[in-house]
Formats: C-alpha cells, structure tokens, sequence
C-alpha cells in the first residue's frame, strides 16, 4: 500500500505493536521508509508488576 499513495521513501512512527510492525515493513522493503520511529511499550500488566500492583 504505502508504494501506491507515495512516490519515494516515507517516514513511519510505530508505538507497541506498532513499532514491530515497523521493523518487519524496514527489514522486509528496504527503501521504502526513511525514517523509523520504534517506542516499544512496556505492556500495562508488567508496567503493574514492575510497580508492585
């Protein structure tokens, strides 16, 4: 998809899953981002864990 609304690499943000599904995208298409902002989330139960709730 991202080949048919853009004309060169493009930028891409991924927060949680999202990031992941920015590394599969850079490592499966070079070329196709430019820049890849990955924050891998910590999930809310071990942030809890972490927290000792």
């Amino acid at each position: 998809m991202l080949a048919e609304v853009s004309d060169g690499p493009a930028p891409m943000a991924g927060f949680g899953m999202g990031a992941a599904i920015g590394i599969q995208v850079l490592a499966r298409h070079l070329g196709m981002l430019c820049t890849l902002v990955a924050d891998p989330t910590v999930h809310p139960c071990r942030w809890a864990r972490a927290r000792g709730w």
